[in-house]
């Protein structure tokens, strides 16, 4: 339940469905095992599913039914700890890039679910406006984490401007400015995604000072606080697994996914869509040639070379 409350925003009732015969999520239960894998011994991790699976149990659920049973699950499973097992060359996970076509499915449900669950849209907004800013913005995780909802500025249709008063390769803290336009090439309305949420905060009285994603966004806003830097791995990857629940057939592997695979995913695009390497340097602010280790992962920029010539 920690887990779910502090890493998910879910409350006990979402959790551990209280409706006898009801199996536990096979989603969230994948996503717990990504989360505790590189956490906890593999005899914990195991012995709290099997404490999962004894509390199916106790409320009437068939053992070929519990959630560990799940295909997606066990696969999830085996697959994490083989990895676990198994560091990656580089002594480091790679992160799996975020695409436009998630990106624009996540939004696209993430409205349609509000508008059937109304108490779900200043969350949703959050989440929504949380993977455009960092996608189409290429931002640090640091720098989501730092932001206020004043550093948010421009006019509503005009897009948005971004402030980012302090990043990693900003040691003088001079202070960056990030512009958003108001729809992206791949057709996302990032203005109107980004004010929904601001409006909504606005609304609830957070003030300009208040944080623009804060720990929980359907909360009060006198007790507002940011979202702590390692959840906002979290929160995408919660994302995902709601997404999992509506459309099964996606592809994705959630313990490849973090918050960098939006800043990621948001410098490939770019370069997939014909954006110069300096540009895409200026925009993400990169000080250094790290980013050539983003694009030569894309084999999508590979024909545009012989192409062009």
């Amino acid at each position: 339940m920690r887990f779910c409350e502090e890493q998910l925003g879910l409350s006990e009732a979402q959790a551990l469905p209280d409706t006898g015969g009801a199996t536990l999520n096979p989603m969230l239960v994948c996503l717990f095992i990504t989360y505790g894998v590189p956490r906890f011994a593999a005899s914990t991790l195991k012995g709290t599913l099997s404490a999962l699976s004894d509390w199916e149990r106790s409320r009437g659920v068939a053992a070929a039914d519990f959630a560990r049973q799940h295909p997606r699950m066990r696969a999830a499973l085996r697959r994490a700890l083989r990895e676990r097992q198994q560091p990656s060359r580089d002594g480091g996970s790679v992160k799996a890039p975020a695409t436009v076509g998630v990106l624009r499915l996540a939004v696209g449900w993430l409205w349609q679910d509000a508008q059937r669950q109304p108490g779900n849209a200043p969350q949703n907004a959050c989440d929504a406006c949380l993977i455009v800013v960092g996608f189409f913005g290429v931002l640090r995780r640091s720098e989501l984490h730092a932001l206020i909802l004043a550093d948010v500025t421009g006019l509503p249709g005009e897009g948005v401007n971004i402030v980012i008063r302090r990043c990693k390769t900003d040691q003088q803290g001079r202070g960056a400015l990030v512009v958003l336009a108001e729809s992206s090439g791949s057709g996302v309305s990032i203005g109107r995604i980004v004010w929904r949420h601001a409006v909504l905060l606005a609304q609830r009285g957070f003030g300009p000072a208040s944080p623009l994603f804060p720990w929980h966004a359907a909360g009060p806003a006198g007790a507002a606080v940011a979202m702590a830097k390692g959840a906002f791995t979290a929160g995408l990857r919660g994302l995902f697994v709601r997404l999992l629940g509506e459309f099964p057939n996606l592809q994705l592997r959630l313990e490849l996914f973090s918050a960098h695979s939006l800043r990621r995913g948001g410098a490939i695009a770019a370069a997939e869509a014909g954006v110069s390497r300096e540009l895409i340097k200026l925009h993400g602010r990169w000080r250094s040639d790290t980013v050539d280790a983003y694009l030569q992962g894309s084999l999508l920029t590979r024909p545009s070379v012989v192409g062009s010539m």
